[in-house]
């Protein structure tokens, strides 16, 4: 019990002050583009993206419940002057998701509409530039009842007659808020292909008086990797960087994939890679390292995946093992014409 008081202390930022909370962390970082990334909006193969995902985890810390976040997003590739072999085209998307943590500790409900205007910037296609700007309206609602704070630990158990000395006079919140992105890629040839990006997120301050916020901070986002073809065989290697106040993270891995068929109308892929989180927490000394598995089966325009969550560090026993685990799927609609250069698409 002493472990869940301390890691809902830790994961909610309770320290005598408001309480503030960094934003989701997804182990299916390259399959939810649109929630890095707004430039990456409409920036794919086809007309339209269609993406799922739900994602169970923490359930040493929260209880029976854990922390569970279901997402859902589509967005448009949209040609200018419905050519699609010109050089530029508008993107259009949105995305909500609703995260629990605990039965009803914290409920979010956050919804985002997004824009992006990409340009080839030659013309085999080989270097394109993407930036996004996308509009976010979020919503929070506490369940004190089921909050736990340290002081109501009595030395053995939690003890919720004891009063915590916590004050709070409002049932929820909202706000709106406004992220920015930019991304360039390129295309040495069909088997070397690579991507750099960065996003800005939470332009809008918080309001003075809110004392349960929901991010600490502007956040800044760095990402990048490589798509590297030998044969029926690629390699994606990502790295990417995550900065809100104090609070830190690194994510990297690579992932493995293999063509098992790449006929026109019959592409069956499976891939699967390990992929390493370093979190560095703005609450004391914590830290923590997480193992993830991901791996998938992509047919056609179809893409199936999984991904498990593993802590590898002990500086916190409640987070020590396996932690959860996450499920996605993405759906591409092509487009009917299909003339001009293809050009690369970061699964990012």
């Amino acid at each position: 019990m002493k472990y869940l008081l301390t890691t809902i202390l830790v994961l909610c930022g309770v320290c005598f002050a408001p309480i503030k909370a960094q934003d989701l962390h997804y182990s299916q970082h390259v399959y939810n583009s649109l929630y890095y990334n707004p430039a990456l909006t409409g920036f794919f193969e086809g007309c339209v993206r269609l993406n799922g995902s739900y994602a169970d985890r923490y359930r040493q810390a929260y209880g029976k419940d854990g922390m569970r976040t279901a997402f859902g997003a589509v967005d448009f590739n949209i040609p200018i002057n419905s050519a699609y072999s010109d050089k530029s085209s508008v993107g259009v998307g949105a995305y909500f998701y609703n995260n629990k943590a605990g039965y009803n500790s914290i409920a979010d409900n956050v919804a985002s509409v997004m824009v992006a205007y990409r340009i080839t910037l030659d013309e085999e296609k080989r270097h394109t530039l993407s930036a996004g700007l996308s509009a976010v309206y979020q919503s929070r609602k506490y369940g004190y009842a089921d909050l736990q704070f340290g002081n109501q630990f009595d030395g053995f158990n939690y003890n919720p007659n004891i009063n915590s000395g916590e004050l709070f006079d409002i049932e929820s919140s909202s706000k709106f808020d406004a992220n920015i992105g930019l991304l360039y890629s390129f295309k040495a040839n069909d088997n070397f292909k690579g991507f750099i990006g960065t996003s800005i997120n939470h332009l809008l301050p918080e309001k003075d008086n809110d004392y349960l916020s929901f991010s600490d901070g502007i956040r800044y986002n760095v990402h990048g990797g490589l798509d590297i073809g030998i044969g029926s065989v690629s390699l994606k290697p990502l790295v990417m960087f995550d900065k809100q106040m104090k609070a830190s993270e690194i994510y990297t891995g690579v992932e493995f994939g293999y063509d098992i068929t790449h006929e026109k109308d019959n592409q069956l892929a499976l891939f699967a890679g390990p992929y390493l989180r370093m979190y560095k927490s703005p609450v004391g000394e914590f830290s923590m390292y997480t193992a993830n598995i991901v791996a998938g089966v992509r047919y056609n325009a179809l893409t199936l995946l999984v991904a498990t969550d593993n802590t590898i560090n002990d500086s916190k026993k409640t987070f020590s093992g396996f932690n959860g685990f996450e499920v996605g799927l993405t759906y591409t609609v092509a487009c009917s014409d299909k003339k001009g250069h293809k050009i690369y698409c970061p699964v990012f």
